[in-house]
């Protein structure tokens, strides 16, 4: 998803808990935020800034987003 394709229908998936995860740059392991000052991201892969709601093919899971649980 790219901000010339805002209107793409974002996908999903379900992490090991069963949990519904958006496929974004929020919930890849490939993004890092320290690289920057404020709340920027920044691609491991493309060496880009990116927004927390693009997304690309080559979306991985981050390891904390994969243990989120649902708490009852």
């Amino acid at each position: 998803m790219t901000k010339e394709n805002f209107d793409v229908i974002p996908e999903f998936t379900k992490n090991k808990n069963g949990v519904n995860i958006k496929k974004c740059c929020a919930s890849c392991a490939l993004h890092d935020m320290h690289d920057y000052e404020g709340p920027r991201r920044k691609c491991k892969l493309s060496g880009k800034v990116v927004d927390k709601s693009d997304c690309c093919g080559k979306w991985v899971i981050s390891d904390f987003i994969s243990n989120i649980k649902l708490s009852r």
